[in-house]
């Protein structure tokens, strides 16, 4: 009887360790969180709202409390409504509103975590939400690289620069009188423009730049400059550790305070040699701007200088961090008071030297200017025959 007694128990537990393998664990309730939209755009000093979705799964009956952390560049004033109790097929959501401030740009991720009460037996859950921000313009001042304010003496078709700013439309006039409308405009994502328009000899003209985004605009940039007598547009290459001559016709009594303007796009500024010469008379003008006091030069790109004796800034310890390398009034490497007095009519010649290899340009205009006051006789471009613009290059 008690062999039996010990079978029939053992069968028993048998049957309920069958029974419990085959019934599985026991499902955990839980639920799900979701941010819409996926990724909100936003202007920077607003205000947005996303909605947050907390979903049921496995029963899930509990209420949900959202949070989310303050940031540097953001703040929130929490979640609407809160808690939230989502049932089973029936979602509940809840609006976060978030401020933006002023200096917010770009993508920014928020995480919101849902924690639900206590003996739900759900663990927390955390999403992300994300926005992009475009950045105000509220504040913003762009200010000029080059022509400097009320600079003298620039080309005939200067660079226009000024700072740049991410994500804008930059909206570029020239004027020479500030009536409607303007003599050319044009809307750009850089920071930079030369114009199709040739400008005329010794006359003032007025640059204008205003940034816009899809959230604000900048105030103007208003620069004001007046052009060099006499200007040549070569726009040619300067062979790669070689040279490029450039010969032109000039007209004029003599030379008097004179002053040259150069516009030079080159990856390296401090490869740059440039002479200038007339007649038995020559200036090294530009010398390798940084060489030797590092290895290099300037390694920034480009030149937009007018260079003239006395000036308080020497070219030879110029290399700008932002815009063109070299930009301005500027005292040339050796003084041009060696041209004072010479007959000005006839060819004159300027010649640039590319001093090491590896960084490529062109020299894109060069200008002459004579006179000490108004009355002086000024330089103009020599139209006879005889004389006609050329340029050579050579290694």
């Amino acid at each position: 009887m008690a062999v039996h007694q010990s079978i029939s128990k053992g069968l028993h537990l048998a049957v309920l360790a069958s029974l419990a393998l085959g019934a599985g664990p026991a499902l955990s309730q839980s639920f799900n969180l979701t941010v819409l939209p996926p990724v909100a755009s936003a202007c920077a000093n607003n205000t947005v709202s996303v909605s947050v979705k907390v979903t049921s799964f496995d029963g899930f009956t509990g209420h949900v409390v959202l949070s989310a952390p303050q940031g540097s560049n953001y703040v929130h004033n929490g979640f609407i409504p809160q808690p939230i109790s989502p049932f089973s097929f029936f979602p509940d959501t809840a609006n976060f509103f978030v401020y933006f401030h002023p200096t917010a740009a770009g993508p920014i991720t928020i995480p919101i975590t849902g924690t639900p009460n206590f003996g739900s037996g759900a663990s927390p859950k955390t999403v992300l939400s994300r926005f992009n921000i475009t950045p105000s313009l509220i504040g913003v001042v762009l200010q000029p690289y080059t022509p400097k304010a009320n600079q003298t003496d620039i080309g005939w078709h200067p660079r226009f620069a000024w700072t740049d700013f991410p994500g804008v439309t930059f909206g570029v006039e020239l004027d020479d009188d500030g009536v409607v409308p303007a003599i050319e405009a044009l809307n750009t994502p850089l920071n930079e423009v030369r114009f199709d328009t040739a400008l005329e000899p010794s006359t003032q003209y007025m640059f204008t730049t205003q940034a816009v985004n899809s959230c604000s605009t900048t105030n103007r940039l208003i620069v004001n400059a007046t052009t060099a007598q006499a200007c040549f547009l070569v726009d040619q290459p300067i062979p790669d550790n070689g040279t490029l001559v450039s010969t032109v016709g000039i007209a004029g009594n003599v030379a008097e305070n004179l002053r040259l303007t150069l516009g030079i796009d080159h990856a390296r500024a401090g490869d740059l040699k440039v002479t200038l010469r007339r007649l038995d008379r020559t200036a090294v003008v530009m010398d390798r701007p940084g060489f030797p006091a590092t290895a290099n030069g300037c390694n920034k790109a480009n030149v937009d200088v007018v260079l003239r004796d006395g000036e308080p800034i020497n070219n030879e310890n110029q290399c700008e961090g932002l815009g063109p390398a070299m930009t301005g009034p500027m005292t040339p490497s050796q003084p041009m008071s060696i041209f004072e007095g010479v007959p000005a009519t006839g060819n004159w010649e300027l010649t640039v030297q590319d001093m090491a290899p590896g960084q490529t340009g062109r020299l894109y205009e060069w200008c002459l200017s004579s006179g000490n006051s108004p009355g002086d006789t000024p330089f103009v471009e020599f139209n006879d025959d005889v004389m006609v613009d050329g340029f050579e290059q050579f290694q």
